[in-house]
């Protein structure tokens, strides 16, 4: 997994750089050590360096999902870190599955044809299911992510951008990374 660090008033965001998922937050703390706290500023965990957050909130996030959240009566969302992910119903009656990053918006595809299901739950399991699957790639259940539309313009308006860590000690600004996630 990626992600970028990024000034944010006295602290440091820690974002996958795809999605703009925002994991949390890393700050100065007592001690020579440093504070790491969820985007709620709940206290995770004091860590020696600013490069020993991120394995912890992806830790967090991965043993505490975001849960499913009803918007309308045909549409549910979760933010993940990897994009937000919504199920919508058409007026058939049929679930569809949708992914939005910062610069795209996906569908889960069977074949050549947007994939549907007939539940909400079953909609939202196998979405779940899918989240990981990089753009493009056809899994073991013959469902990929195709890009529906793409936010250039957006991105070309207001790109993310690394910005100097004012008032932080020790902290280098760095590109995105990539991160070993456990097996």
């Amino acid at each position: 997994m990626k992600y970028f660090y990024q000034a944010s008033g006295k602290s440091i965001r820690i974002i996958e750089p795809e999605t703009g998922f925002i994991f949390g937050h890393v700050a100065d703390a007592p001690g020579g050590k440093y504070r790491v706290t969820t985007p709620g500023a709940k206290l995770l965990a004091l860590v020696d360096t600013v490069d020993g957050a991120p394995p912890v909130l992806v830790d967090y996030h991965e043993k505490h999902p975001t849960k499913w959240a009803r918007d309308s009566l045909r549409k549910y969302s979760r933010d993940t870190p990897f994009g937000l992910l919504r199920v919508e119903q058409n007026a058939s009656g049929a679930w569809y599955m949708y992914r939005e990053c910062r610069e795209y918006v996906a569908t889960l595809r069977s074949g050549n044809k947007q994939a549907a299901f007939h539940t909400v739950m079953r909609a939202q399991a196998i979405t779940d299911a899918n989240m990981r699957e990089k753009v493009g790639r056809v899994n073991e259940d013959g469902l990929r992510w195709a890009v529906m539309w793409a936010r250039l313009a957006l991105s070309l308006m207001s790109p993310m951008k690394e910005l100097p860590a004012a008032g932080l000690r020790r902290v280098p600004i760095k590109a995105p990374r990539d991160y070993d996630e456990k097996p």
